[in-house]
This record gives C-alpha cells, structure tokens and sequence, in this order.
C-alpha cells in the first residue's frame, strides 16, 4: 500500500504522517500486524465510512499503538494510548466513528495530541464537518 499524507492540527501545531489506508474489509483485518517497527511519521488510517461503532484489538501487533478514533470531519473523540502488543482487549468508544488513525505508541503524549484535536485527509474532505458526540480521552 502506498503512503500518504495526513495532517493532524494541536492547538497551534500541525503534524504530518505518512499513512496507508486501510479501506477494504481485508485491509482492516491486517492493520498493522507482524509489523516490528512502526517509524515515529508513519501510521495507518482506517476508513469505517459511514461510520459505526469499532472495537479494536492489538492480536499479532508487536508494536505498541496509539488509537485516535474520529468523527466523519475529522475531530478526534477518543485517544487509546500505548495500547499494549498481543493484548486481545477490545479499545474503542462506545459511539460511532468514521476512522481510526493507528500511531506509533506514545506518538500523542509525545506531540500534545488530545481529543477536539482535527485530522486533515482526503478521507474527510466530502464528509460533513460536524461532531458527532463528546467523548472523554481514556
């Protein structure tokens, strides 16, 4: 899969990752599994579009991940940081998100990267801007 930009704006920063995008069923089930390094620019955008309720896990990941759930404009609602590699506990908000951006973990302590926080990405570009629920951070 190739890599493309995506832009995440904090406060009065904004960070550029190279992501691939994961916009198939089969592409999803992969994510970033038996990877064994995940560069501190790069990550993977998962496309839920229209948007539904996800629970992610962390089976055959050997890095640890930060999972940034979103609404359909791109605001973050939900922060999963450093999940743990291997670990079967499903992560996620109990609302409906339209993407998830999978980080290298620690990638959003390091950067101040919080939830009301916005990603910028083609993937967002036709959908309404609009939140669609508050979700506190974990």
């Amino acid at each position: 899969m190739p890599y493309v930009p995506l832009y995440v704006s904090s406060g009065n920063q904004r960070h550029r990752f190279d992501v691939q995008v994961a916009d198939t069923p089969a592409r999803q089930a992969i994510g970033l599994m038996f990877r064994r390094e995940l560069a501190p620019s790069r990550g993977m955008l998962f496309d839920f579009s229209p948007g539904r309720v996800v629970r992610m896990w962390m089976k055959n990941t050997l890095v640890p991940l930060d999972m940034v759930f979103t609404d359909r404009g791109g605001h973050i609602l939900w922060i999963e940081d450093m999940a743990e590699p291997g670990s079967l506990v499903p992560r996620g908000p109990s609302v409906p998100v339209f993407a998830v951006l999978e980080l290298a973990g620690g990638t959003c302590s390091r950067l101040g990267i919080r939830v009301g926080d916005k990603l910028s990405h083609d993937l967002f570009k036709l959908a309404p801007v609009h939140p669609e629920a508050s979700v506190r951070e974990n």
